[in-house]
């Protein structure tokens, strides 16, 4: 950006790293609403600051977001013509939706920033504010780890399982923040053996990888290893394409693969729920022949084919997605609400849905089939396309770039599997994905 080399530029382009970075640090963290709305309008600023002084760079952040620039337009008619809670849907309009809007235009300013560092052949890209914006992709893992090593002191074994501490105290900030340290160590990796001195390189990527898969082996989630395993799948067949990589690459895939087979296997030792999973799924689709996803609080667990009680995580999962798409067959434009559109139309449909009322007000534990009940099948459409582009541009240029080249090709389909199977309908995780989304479309933009 021109005015990047002007010292105001530059403080202002230092802002907008430093809000992203912080933002990276504390969005999975209880209790910081008030620092994460500060971090979000130093960073707002700063990117209208930058972005009114250089309509280059505007026009860039503009084009290659276009999916999102959309998307915000749809949610916004969405609420002026489609709503059926307006009161409530206002609410999520003027803070949910507009803290991720936000997040966009931090995230695309950051890109943008990004991309004109790296395109200079004197100044490496992850260096300065961008190296600290890279650091805080870790402090999620960083403070779980610092935690579990506090807790060694009263604990009776070195590999406990269930272990949920302060201060996440939930597995979808474990599987989707540290997801995300999992996704840079690997990106990491692929940078490192394409190095001379790869031997060397290596070795800290493959630690950071493992510390992961045992903090998703500590909190017990079977989403952080499914996710791990299927990345590491893909990139293996990618690999398989001529001249893409050479074999060492390959084989240090591979080699990769060992950690997540060794700590995997303990965990499906020791979780249950691996031992009945085909036949829980099966039961879990069928949803017309029980009604436990219904009313989970008063009825017993049904009985899967094997005649064992169901796994309840398990089964509500497939039964409540499988609900889900029965819903969306029938409301494709959304009901409005991203946190508790399923909750109001399985009612409608299902008469003795909660027959136990209460305050159960549930989400499908998918984001991706709760952002669609909420606001349709064209908003779920364009965020995918905003992922996929970015995916795609990055790995027709994947020789260059260095890490965040690489970072933005594999971080879309881990956002596509992460969201799929995690519950993550509120705010913090789709401010990242937002963040990320633009972050990446700027950065991957194709010049005309």
């Amino acid at each position: 950006m021109t005015n990047i080399r002007t010292k105001l530029g530059r403080l202002f382009a230092c802002l907008l790293f430093i809000s992203g970075a912080g933002l990276l640090s504390i969005w999975p963290l209880p209790g910081t609403m008030a620092l994460r709305n500060l971090l979000l309008v130093v960073g707002c600023l700063s990117s209208i600051y930058l972005f009114s002084r250089d309509k280059e760079a505007f026009c860039t952040a503009l084009r290659s977001n276009l999916p999102l620039v959309l998307f915000f337009a749809w949610t916004v008619a969405h609420y002026f013509f489609l709503a059926q809670q307006k009161e409530m849907q206002l609410k999520e309009l003027t803070g949910f939706w507009l803290r991720s809007g936000i997040s966009s235009l931090i995230g695309a300013g950051i890109g943008v920033l990004l991309s004109r560092k790296s395109s200079r052949e004197n100044e490496r890209p992850n260096t300065g504010p961008a190296f600290v914006l890279e650091l805080s992709i870790y402090m999620s893992l960083a403070i779980y780890l610092l935690r579990y090593l506090y807790e060694l002191a009263f604990i009776q074994g070195v590999f406990p399982t269930d272990f949920y501490m302060t201060p996440f105290g939930g597995k979808p900030q474990i599987v989707v923040f540290i997801g995300i340290a999992f996704i840079a160590a690997l990106s990491h990796l692929l940078l490192g053996l394409e190095s001379p001195n790869w031997k060397k390189k290596v070795i800290l990527p493959v630690f950071t990888m493992g510390l992961s898969l045992l903090s998703f082996y500590f909190a017990n989630t079977k989403n952080g290893f499914l996710i791990s395993f299927v990345i590491l799948f893909g990139i293996l067949l990618l690999t398989l394409k001529k001249d893409y990589y050479s074999p060492k690459i390959k084989l240090a895939i591979v080699a990769a693969a060992i950690p997540l087979a060794v700590v995997g296997g303990m965990h499906m030792k020791e979780n249950a729920a691996w031992h009945s999973a085909y036949a829980d799924i099966k039961t879990g689709v069928a949803i017309s022949e029980q009604t436990y996803w219904k009313d989970w609080v008063t009825q017993p667990l049904p009985h899967n084919e094997n005649g064992q009680a169901v796994n309840q995580s398990t089964y509500l999962r497939v039964a409540w997605l499988t609900a889900a798409l029965q819903l969306i067959q029938e409301t494709p434009w959304g009901y409005g609400l991203m946190s508790y559109s399923f909750s109001y139309l399985a009612k409608e449909k299902w008469p003795d849905f909660y027959s136990n009322e209460g305050d159960h007000m549930v989400a499908t534990h998918s984001g991706w089939m709760d952002l669609t009940l909420g606001l349709g099948i064209p908003a779920t459409l364009l965020v995918f396309l905003s992922l996929l582009t970015s995916s795609r541009s990055a790995l027709k240029k994947t020789g260059s770039g260095g890490f965040w080249g690489k970072y933005s090709m594999l971080i879309p389909p881990f956002f596509l599997l992460s969201f799929l199977t995690v519950e993550v309908s509120y705010d913090i995780f789709f401010e990242l994905l937002f963040f990320f989304c633009a972050m990446f479309g700027s950065l991957n933009h194709r010049k005309t």
